[in-house]
């Protein structure tokens, strides 16, 4: 059948205004949404006054097919609302298909979609029919790793979290009685290391630990300082080596640490 232009301009505004589609009747309708209470009432009442489904199609714009649809439901039934909107497919993926397939996985981590869909199947945990697609064990699988990722994730942040060793704060007069044991010898022995610790209330490895950053320290302060004068001073680089590099400095085993301050 052709198509009046005029037809034509006419469904083309009702589409522009966002009314949703047009069928060939003209009547406008959505696609997967139920018709208006009002239109099946008015089949009803056009069905008893005994106007055939073709003719209750051309007078209400609404195909042929779903009149027959609504009739032939309201005579075995008796109802005249429609079906629920969604969720009448019945769910494939129940929790006792998920354990299945979490477990088949763990048994063997090397195993395809398709053989957890045949061993499902084979268990007759559901039905033939039901037996959910290679794309959804997929998905699950991959919900599955991604879980697993970020478990694995949290728990390395965590430990990294606890592996973070807490810094020693020291009191002033720790610290005064450290650095006065450090100028007078910079290396402190087993016996000295014994004496600091009851004297300051602090442990021998804590202690020890402290003088190795405090030589550490001392060193970096009289590279800086040597390298300061070898710049400065032009007779000290004439008659005098300084070392090139931090590395190649050795620490005497008796020395007066406080020269060397800025």
């Amino acid at each position: 059948k052709r198509r009046h232009p005029q037809n034509l301009i006419w469904v083309c505004c009702v589409c522009a205004k966002g009314g949703g589609s047009v069928n060939q009747l003209g009547g406008q309708f959505l696609n997967g949404r139920p018709l208006p209470e009002s239109k099946r009432r008015k089949m009803i009442e056009l069905a008893s006054e005994g106007v055939r489904p073709s003719q209750i199609s051309r007078i209400l714009r609404v195909s042929n097919g779903c009149v027959s649809k609504i009739l032939s439901r309201y005579r075995r039934t008796g109802l005249l609302e429609p079906k629920t909107i969604g969720g009448s497919r019945p769910r494939l993926l129940t929790p006792g298909v998920i354990s299945t397939i979490i477990k088949c996985k763990r048994e063997n981590p090397t195993i395809f979609a398709w053989e957890i869909r045949k061993r499902l199947a084979a268990a007759r945990i559901c039905k033939a029919s039901k037996v959910p697609s290679v794309s959804s064990i997929n998905r699950i699988l991959r919900k599955i790793h991604q879980q697993v990722f970020e478990t694995v994730c949290n728990n390395d942040q965590k430990s990294k979290e606890v592996q973070q060793r807490n810094r020693t704060s020291f009191t002033p007069e720790q610290s005064r009685a450290l650095e006065q044991e450090f100028l007078h010898s910079p290396y402190a022995d087993m016996y000295t290391r014994e004496r600091l610790s009851a004297e300051i209330k602090l442990p021998e490895e804590t202690i020890k630990v402290w003088f190795s950053n405090r030589r550490a320290k001392w060193r970096r302060e009289c590279f800086v300082c040597l390298n300061q004068i070898r710049f400065s001073s032009s007779s000290y680089k004439q008659n005098s080596t300084v070392c090139s590099s931090f590395d190649d400095y050795k620490m005497p085993e008796k020395c007066e640490p406080e020269i060397c301050d800025l």
